[in-house]
């Protein structure tokens, strides 16, 4: 897929419960059907789906263009405020952990970007209707 879900903890809408996923917590997402569940689960209205893909559109622009570092081992983290059960609902991705961070290739970041496409790519076939994996 070209990223791992290392960690996450999110409400889930129909249990009204909070549930944890990821390598960290010894639940590992392995294949393309599951990613797309837990990203069904964790963006759980499609106004948040929307915002994902925006913000990682306009992320994955930014890598298209910059030459100066290729990121390795860094995440992308997440957030939304769960008590504010609406459409309204804001959502914020940042990147974290750069702790290994290099010069970067003539062509550009191409692994990160694989990344970023691959998750844009399953959370668009969420209400596409289109089976991914």
């Amino acid at each position: 897929m070209g990223f791992r879900l290392v960690g996450a903890q999110y409400l889930h809408t129909s249990t009204n419960s909070w549930q944890k996923l990821g390598h960290k917590y010894g639940l590992q997402v392995s294949t393309e059907i599951e990613m797309r569940h837990f990203f069904g689960q964790f963006f759980s209205h499609v106004t948040l789906q929307r915002q994902a893909v925006m913000q990682l559109n306009m992320l994955a622009s930014w890598f298209e263009k910059q030459r100066e570092f290729a990121f390795y081992g860094s995440s992308l983290i997440f957030a939304y405020d769960t008590a504010v059960a609406s459409p309204a609902q804001q959502l914020r991705v940042g990147m974290v952990d750069f702790a290994h961070v290099e010069p970067c290739p003539e062509d550009g970041d191409t692994n990160y970007l694989e990344g970023l496409r691959s998750i844009v790519r399953l959370l668009v076939s969420l209400n596409s209707g289109e089976p991914s994996g």
